[in-house]
C-alpha cells in the first residue's frame, strides 16, 4: 500500500474549530461551519454543506470508545457554540 499523497493527517481541536494539518496543505473550519455530527459506517462526519463535510475515519481512533468519546465531546462544542451564537 502507497502512503497518502499528503503525508500523514494531524486533526486538532481547538477553542474556535478545527485544524486539519496534511503536511502540503492545511485547513481551518470554525465551529459554526458545521452543521452538525453523525456517524456513517463508523466514520465521524461533519457536514458543512450539501456534499462537502469533514469526515474522520474510524481508523482514525484506536477503539470504539475513543471514537463516541471524541464524539460527544466535538457534539458538545458544536452545541456550545449554538448556545453562543444563538
Amino acid at each position: 500500500m502507497t502512503a497518502p499523497v499528503l503525508g500523514a493527517t494531524k486533526l486538532r481541536v481547538e477553542e474556535d474549530g478545527i485544524t486539519v494539518d496534511r503536511g502540503l496543505m492545511k485547513a481551518k473550519y470554525f465551529w459554526g461551519a458545521f452543521q452538525g455530527l453523525e456517524i456513517a459506517k463508523k466514520a465521524l462526519v461533519l457536514p458543512i454543506d450539501n456534499g462537502i463535510g469533514l469526515i474522520i475515519p474510524a481508523a482514525a481512533f484506536a477503539s470504539d470508545a475513543e471514537r463516541y468519546e471524541f464524539a460527544s465531546a466535538i457534539a458538545r462544542r458544536l452545541e456550545e457554540h449554538k448556545a453562543r451564537t444563538a
